[in-house]
């Protein structure tokens, strides 16, 4: 299993293009683009405060941000 956060387009979700976002490997998770980087909310290094990111790519595109290999982020090595 493979965690994931899917956001939808902002314009329009069921003509747009979807975007899959994977970060990378085991050293860095996608939740960090999806809430530092370019998701819809933001949350700041050392601030306790979510705020609305200016620029999100789920303005014109439904983004799904994956946790991939299994063992980074959220996702389980093993499920039972």
């Amino acid at each position: 299993m493979l965690h994931f956060v899917f956001v939808e387009s902002q314009s329009a979700p069921t003509t747009d293009p979807v975007i899959v976002w994977f970060n990378g490997g085991p050293g860095c998770s996608s939740m960090l683009a999806f809430m530092q980087e370019h998701g819809p909310l933001v949350i700041d290094d050392d601030s306790p405060i979510i705020t609305t990111n200016p620029h999100p790519w789920n303005k014109n595109a439904s983004v799904i941000y994956l946790e991939s290999p299994a063992g980074v982020g959220f996702s389980p090595w093993n499920v039972t």
